[in-house]
């Protein structure tokens, strides 16, 4: 019965065919396929949806059916035909060759099948033609862009040609089996800034989705030099350089999500140890004077990125432990630097505070109490072995540690303020006469006082002192710093005081009939005071920013709810 019934719905689905009805034709066809087990008419069956799928123009389910027709009859020279068709739609030129190729050899006199015979053989031909002419292209590029002598205006095009031809598919591997990489490493060793962007940028494409390239192009560049080209001062360079590290790690970590087909996926490829390399030389970074502050940013974002556990589901935090085993102390020394002491590393205005949140990341991705206790003794270690009497540059570099662990794990940043000397040193800092010592220890207190419910110390003693410095300094970045306090009344004065400076305030729209209408009837028109125009406004907003006006804001807003008002919230909003 169910075979009577599928012979019909055959007649029903060739019906539809007729009448150009493509889908309902496929439907019958389908309902067909699950009643019968008649192999003949299986194929036939298979055979009409792959025609289906030509006239539809679904080519890959053309193809499947059509293949799934000649496994029944490897003969079926319609199904062969229809193959042919949908792998020549696909691009799949060879593999459509050989269809036809075989229909022709079945039916020689078809001349059908030799022009399709024919065309193919065009087709496949200019196919390697372009290919070859590809290959010819990238060593030309090579040449112009190797060459000294070439014109300015045909090296930038050339360059810019080899970035967009790495960063596709085909490209990328037309480079790399062209000797592309010791070239471009060629244009590396030029050390001509646009030549070397250019070779970065190449490379940061090939490497992008392709394990077994970015591996190669790892071991030939070695971390060393990748590493130095991203420390210079050049803003540009350091973050093309990062973004080619960070498609080296994605491919060697599978984050790129790449589908790697071919040999690809035959080679096993332990990317542990080079992953582990990575790490460990961007940790050096840290500490190094020959980084500069955006290398060394670069360097923290890197660490902030592909470090700690995106997904906490996983089990799995060893990069974190083993970045804690053998960095935390590299990063603390980063969170502790002082940029007026001669000793500082080369720093941006970011930098530290890239350091805080790598802490707190870290911290953060700690499974158990054994591990955070571990992290919390290095830290510990870490500042205490700093203080020293006859050392006041080192005591500094303490309690800026302290001030930055504070903007990052809160928790941890109270257990370091307990530590024996700390709250001590804060008080002999604010006492000193060195500016520098005064704006650390004001910074430290106003982070430590953040959460009044954890910082009694502070509330009976800090506020004296920031009271005392505000009195003495003429620092003016001093006194913004040191009115941070925990004074209700002062925060919101604060928070209006710099609203009124900034202007910050709703302006009214002025509607001109309305100011003539009130002139008109001599009623009283504000008129605009002259330091509120735009040029006296800009210059008191640039004068509170190089005075650190944000890192103030930053702290106001942190300020526990019990004196951070909706009001005050609003005006520093």
């Amino acid at each position: 019965m169910a075979e009577v019934e599928a012979v019909q719905l055959k007649e029903e689905g060739n019906r539809h065919f007729q009448l150009q009805d493509y889908k309902a034709a496929i439907k019958s066809y389908s309902q067909a396929l699950k009643l019968t087990k008649d192999k003949a008419l299986l194929a036939t069956l298979y055979r009409n949806r792959a025609a289906c799928g030509l006239k539809t123009e679904s080519y890959v389910q053309a193809a499947s059916d059509a293949s799934r027709a000649i496994d029944i009859n490897s003969s079926d020279i319609k199904a062969l035909y229809r193959r042919c068709q949908a792998l020549e739609h696909l691009g799949k030129l060879d593999q459509a060759f050989k269809d036809v190729q075989r229909c022709a050899t079945l039916e020689p006199r078809n001349q059908n099948f030799q022009e399709t015979l024919r065309r193919l053989n065009t087709s496949i031909q200019e196919k390697l033609r372009v290919q070859f002419s590809t290959d010819s292209r990238v060593q030309k590029m090579f040449e112009i862009l190797l060459d000294e002598n070439s014109e300015a205006d045909k090296r930038e095009k050339a360059a810019n040609n080899l970035i967009v031809l790495g960063c596709e598919e085909a490209g990328a591997e037309k480079i790399f089996q062209s000797n592309g990489v010791a070239l471009l490493l060629q244009l590396l060793d030029t050390k001509k800034p646009e030549l070397v962007l250019a070779a970065v940028r190449t490379l940061s494409g090939m490497c992008s989705g392709h394990r077994a390239r970015a591996t190669v192009i790892l071991h030939a560049m070695r971390i060393d030099r990748i590493c130095s080209l991203m420390a210079v001062e050049n803003e540009e360079m350091s973050l093309a350089v990062c973004n080619l590290l960070q498609a080296i790690i994605d491919s060697l970590s599978g984050e790129d999500k790449w589908e790697h087909r071919g040999k690809e996926e035959a080679l096993v490829l332990d990317t542990k140890k080079d992953l582990k390399q990575i790490t460990s030389h961007l940790l050096d970074m840290l500490v190094s004077k020959k980084v500069s502050g955006q290398g060394r940013d670069q360097a923290l974002n890197l660490l902030n990125k592909n470090v700690p556990r995106k997904d906490l589901a996983i089990h799995d935090n060893s990069r974190t432990i083993y970045v804690v085993d053998n960095g935390l102390r590299k990063i603390l020394k980063v969170v502790g630097q002082v940029p007026d002491l001669p000793s500082c590393l080369p720093l941006t205005d970011n930098t530290r505070m890239l350091a805080s949140i790598l802490i707190n990341k870290l911290y953060d991705d700690l499974r158990c109490d054994p591990e955070r206790d571990h992290f919390r003794k290095i830290c510990e270690e870490y500042i205490t072995g700093k203080f020293d009497p006859q050392d006041m540059d080192k005591n500094l570099n303490a309690i800026q540690t302290v001030s930055g662990i504070l903007q990052g794990p809160f928790d941890l940043g109270n257990q370091l303020l307990g530590l024996k000397g700390v709250m001590e040193m804060m008080v002999a800092l604010c006492g000193s006469e060195r500016e520098m010592d005064q704006l650390v220890a004001v910074e430290a207190l106003i982070h430590a006082s953040t959460k009044l419910s954890r910082a009694t110390f502070i509330i009976t003693n800090g506020v004296s002192l920031l009271k005392q410095i505000y009195k003495t300094t003429k620092n003016e970045k001093i006194k913004i710093r040191t009115l941070v306090t925990s004074d209700k009344t002062i925060l919101y004065s604060v928070a209006t005081t710099l609203v009124n400076c900034t202007n910050s305030y709703d302006v009214k729209e002025v509607i001109p009939e309305l100011v003539q209408l009130a002139k008109f009837s001599k009623q009283h028109v504000p008129e605009e005071h002259p330091k509120d125009k735009k040029d006296f406004i800009d210059m008191r907003v640039k004068r509170l920013l190089k005075a650190g006006v944000i890192s103030a804001l930053a702290c106001m807003v942190k300020a526990d709810s019990a004196i951070l008002t909706d009001q005050t919230k609003e005006l520093l909003a």
